[in-house]
């Protein structure tokens, strides 16, 4: 069998304008948020600086991530309806088939990715308003480098237990 596979120039102008121009407007959008966030924060060591940065560029990969697997899918459930049209049998077009195995498992990645992130977001020491009622609170002149919610409840259980066993020093006495 051969096969003759066709351009036609209206078809092709029609794939960039409906696939091509919005994904790139989403990059270029993208990137102008990006830099503006970059230029707005001047402390680039701060924990949330980094969180939102890592968060930003998550998202936006795994919207790409999802237009690129939707293309492929669709490409992949069109090559088999024309492969079973035609009954052909290739090893070729087999691989074509199972392709879209590839942005979903990224994809996937990329959400567990999210989600630990999610997980591990900074504390927001700006809530306090000052540093001496932070230490006052917990007691925390060991580790005054809180930076995610995670060290703030450690350090505030492990307060509490050195309380609850000076208590229980002061029942024995």
């Amino acid at each position: 069998m051969s096969f003759k596979f066709v351009y036609d120039a209206p078809y092709v102008k029609e794939i960039v304008s409906f696939v091509f121009i919005p994904i790139l407007l989403i990059i270029v959008l993208s990137i102008i948020y990006l830099l503006y966030y970059n230029k707005k924060v001047k402390d680039h060591n701060d924990p949330k600086y980094k969180y939102n940065m890592n968060l930003y560029t998550l998202i936006i990969t795994m919207l790409l991530a999802a237009v690129f697997l939707s293309m492929l899918i669709g490409f992949s459930l069109a090559l088999k309806e024309e492969m079973d049209r035609l009954d052909f049998d290739s090893l070729v077009c087999y691989l074509v088939l199972i392709s879209p195995v590839l942005p979903a498992l990224f994809l996937s990645y990329l959400t567990i990715k999210l989600v630990k992130l999610v997980k591990t977001k900074p504390y927001d020491m700006n809530v306090f308003k000052n540093h001496e009622e932070l230490e006052s609170m917990l007691d925390i002149t060991e580790n005054p480098n809180i930076t995610s919610m995670e060290d703030f409840k450690v350090q505030k259980d492990d307060h509490k237990e050195e309380k609850n066993e000076e208590e229980e020093e002061i029942e024995l006495l």
